[in-house]
């Protein structure tokens, strides 16, 4: 998997981030740049279409025991033996930087002060 990573890595600081929206491009560079090497390409896409990139981005696996519990459930959603599944995720684990979901606003939340009336007002108006 190491040249598949390698390839993977060179794909994302040429094109960014936004490719991993674009899946099967990914697969298409990967199959033409390493046609001998099928079970790597194989491997490195399935956890991006078993969805756990996503989750692999927004929480990135520090220790092997996280690894784990992501490849565990490649093996489960995939059918992927355990160990190829935990060096597919470790890959990506490593290829990807950490990104934090930016859930907390700065600004001072709405908060709805009204009544059920306000909300019914429209209908009286009709």
């Amino acid at each position: 998997m190491n040249k598949v990573s390698s390839t993977i890595r060179q794909l994302l600081d040429e094109h960014g981030l936004s490719l991993l929206e674009q899946p099967l491009r990914i697969e298409a560079f990967l199959r033409d740049l390493h046609p001998n090497d099928r079970q790597s390409v194989f491997l490195m896409m399935e956890v991006i279409y078993s969805g756990l990139i996503q989750m692999i981005r927004k929480k990135k696996p520090q220790l092997d025991s996280e690894i784990e519990g992501y490849a565990a459930r490649m093996t489960a959603v995939s059918g992927v033996v355990p160990r190829l599944a935990f060096g597919a995720v470790k890959s990506w684990a490593i290829l990807l930087p950490h990104e934090v979901e930016n859930t907390i606003k700065s600004e001072k939340k709405q908060v709805w002060q009204g009544t059920v009336q306000d909300n019914f007002s429209f209908f009286d108006k009709v």
